[in-house]
This record gives C-alpha cells, structure tokens and sequence, in this order.
C-alpha cells in the first residue's frame, strides 16, 4: 500500500508542475501581444500628427492700395473766362443756358470735380468751352500722354492743339491745372489763341 501511495503523490506533483507551466507560458503569451488590444486591433504608433497653421503663421491679405481723390476745382464762370473778354473776343457770343459739356475733354473735366461752361454765338448757334480741372498726379500724367499727340503750342506753356470730329480743342497744364477750350469754330491754334490767353490769365 505504501508503494501505491508513493505513485499517487508522484502523479498529483507531475500535474500541479505541468498546469504551472501551462499558465506561466499562457501569462508570457498574454504579454507579447500586448495588454488590452482587441483582436485584429494594431498599437502600432501611425506617426506625429500634423500640426495646424496658428494664427501668427497665416498670412495677411495684402493692403489695399490708397486711390487718389482729385480736388475739387468749383468756380464761376465769369472767373474762367469774363463778360468783358468774351465780347472783346466776340460780341455775338453769350451764355449758352442749356449748356452740357460737348467735347470729351470738357466732359472729362467736370467729371473730375472741374468746372466746364459754355457760350453760344447768336447768330450761327456754334458754342466755346472752356474747362478747368485739378487732377491727381496719376490723371494729370495720363491726360499729358493723351495730349501729346496734339500740336505743340509753346506759346501757351504746356499747351496742345488738336481737331478732332470737328472740334478744335486747345489743352493746356498750368500749375497743377488742366485749362480745356475748345470750338467747333476752332481750325487751327490762332484760332484759338486768344480765349486760351484769357483763361490762363484769370483762371
């Protein structure tokens, strides 16, 4: 009987040994693949994530660029041009009521905040502009270029003359101004010449 006991006590020891190995080996495998994945389920890092741009790193829109203004340049009539001289130009011309800018340049110069008036001979209806204008630098340098394809008139200073559709019209810079006059009566500068005088000296 004791050697029956002794072979029992042998097997209970053999068994306890091999369920020890078993979950040593079950516990070693647990910690290889990692504690807590799911199957299928990788911990594997996917790499630093992109940073957002800051608003210190996001560029400004650029400025806007500042528009010029030209000033505006509102004077009476008789300052442009006088009763007295109109008559000594010609005494048939008078203030033309229902006058509105008829030459481009004249147009362009009450659009720029000029002045622009007109006179209107009585007896054959043909009506004289006269214009004046302060432009900015930009407009004044742009109205240069368009005047040069005139006539060079030296005796007005910066002065040009042009017929054009009809119209003669004299253009001249002076001090920072822009002076129009012009006529379908206008053929040649002479023509000219003496309106444009009186305008520089009063305007």
């Amino acid at each position: 009987m004791t050697g029956g006991t002794g072979n029992q006590r042998s097997i209970r020891m053999l068994a306890g040994r091999s369920i020890l190995v078993v979950g040593l080996v079950a516990a070693l495998a647990g910690c290889g693949a990692g504690a807590g994945a799911e199957p299928g389920e990788s911990l594997e890092p996917t790499g630093p994530a992109t940073p957002h741009p800051t608003a210190a790193e996001t560029p400004e829109p650029p400025a806007p660029e500042p528009t010029e203004t030209p000033a505006a340049y509102a004077v009476d009539c008789d300052a442009l041009l006088s009763a007295d001289q109109l008559y000594e130009y010609n005494s048939n011309y008078g203030v033309d009521p229902e006058y509105a800018p008829i030459s481009p340049e004249a147009a362009q110069a009450a659009a720029l905040g000029g002045t622009a008036c007109g006179w209107s001979n009585q007896t054959s209806g043909a009506v004289v502009e006269v214009a004046a204008a302060t432009p900015t630098a930009s407009q004044l340098e742009a109205l240069r270029a368009d005047a040069a394809t005139g006539t060079a008139v030296p005796e007005w200073g910066e002065g040009t003359f042009a017929v054009v559709d009809g119209i003669g019209t004299a253009q001249v810079f002076d001090d920072g101004r822009w002076i129009v006059v012009s006529s379908g009566d206008f053929l040649e500068p002479a023509d000219a010449n003496a309106l444009v005088k009186d305008v520089l000296a009063g305007a």
